[in-house]
């Protein structure tokens, strides 16, 4: 066995127990406790995501990743069922999960999943770092009651069981409207490392090169762009921001937290907007950059102004975040 065999293993090793193996559990609890709940499928199918993607990049050993697949294909096939039957499938998710065959029954397909893109990836020694980056944001939320209440209730509940949840009087047994606000300071913290941490990684792979490689250095940025997107894909279903009401969510929770705060003075006023900026900006790696009259529209709901007559003159210069959109 080669030290890049034990390495791979090792990997797995640690992807099953800090993910899958948790994942899994909880997908069969909820199953008995929650079964209205969408988010433990959603979680079952990126597990599946995460292994063809780390075998693509050499992260994972493919017969050993396979081999897993189908020791957790029970429970995987059970959860993308569910999804289908409630049309949350998006055709960018399916796309990606091409190796779960939808014809009839659904099935595991080993070809489909050791398969690899035409244009695939190098051999960067860069992107197993990169992934196990982005492995170990994953754990943390896996591992987060408060972030996985809140990504649930934000994301994926009706307006009427978002606002009961909000005040406490919610249908879910587990979690508070602490845990919610809890979850949503983890899941802003989320989003600030795992933005980060994809530019750090860029700057990084420049200056391992040498200026004279310059092709190499384009292939290499083209991969770390392609693993981002990648990443994204899987992550995208967790906040659900491709629904309007979604996003809305997000500023008026965040506003609502700020107000809860409110001391009055500038200082505090100073607060209100550079946390808005901070949210907005997060946020623009999953929305695209935002217009001016839909920035101003979500200041209105954040402050609480619905009504819009309340102007105000944002800082609408672009950020690291929004020149870098994949």
């Amino acid at each position: 066995m080669t030290d890049d065999d034990k390495v791979a293993i090792a990997n797995l090793g640690f992807f099953k127990s800090a993910i899958l193996d948790p994942v899994m559990l909880d997908y069969l609890i909820a199953s008995d406790i929650h079964p209205d709940s969408v988010t433990p499928a959603f979680w079952t199918v990126e597990t599946a995501l995460w292994l063809k993607l780390g075998f693509e990049i050499g992260y994972f050993d493919g017969d050993n990743a396979l081999e897993v697949l189908f020791q957790s294909s029970e429970q995987l096939l059970a959860a993308w069922s569910e999804l289908v039957v409630r049309e949350l499938v998006s055709p960018e998710f399916r796309r990606w999960c091409d190796f779960i065959t939808s014809e009839g029954k659904p099935a595991l397909d080993k070809e489909r999943f050791l398969s690899r893109p035409e244009s695939g990836f190098g051999g960067s020694r860069l992107l197993p770092a990169m992934f196990q980056h982005y492995l170990l944001l994953t754990a943390e939320l896996v591992g987060d009651e408060d972030a996985k209440f809140f990504l649930d209730s934000i994301g994926w509940t009706t307006d009427e069981e978002w606002q009961l949840r909000r005040e406490g009087h919610g249908s879910w047994t587990f979690g508070t409207v602490e845990s919610l606000c809890i979850g949503f300071a983890n899941t802003a913290q989320h989003l600030e490392e795992s933005q980060d941490y994809f530019y750090e990684a860029g700057v990084r792979a420049a200056g391992s090169l040498d200026s004279s490689e310059g092709n190499r250095l384009i292939s290499h940025e083209n991969e770390f762009v392609e693993l981002e997107g990648r990443s994204r894909v899987i992550r995208s279903w967790r906040f659900n921001l491709g629904k309007a009401n979604v996003k809305e969510r997000y500023f008026k929770f965040a506003g609502d937290l700020v107000a809860e705060l409110k001391q009055g003075g500038p200082t505090w006023m100073d607060t209100r907007l550079s946390t808005f900026n901070m949210l907005r900006h997060l946020l623009a790696q999953w929305t695209g950059v935002l217009e001016k009259q839909e920035i101003q529209r979500l200041w209105s709901l954040y402050t609480g102004n619905v009504d819009g007559t309340q102007e105000i003159t944002l800082d609408l210069r672009s950020t690291p975040t929004e020149k870098g959109q994949v």
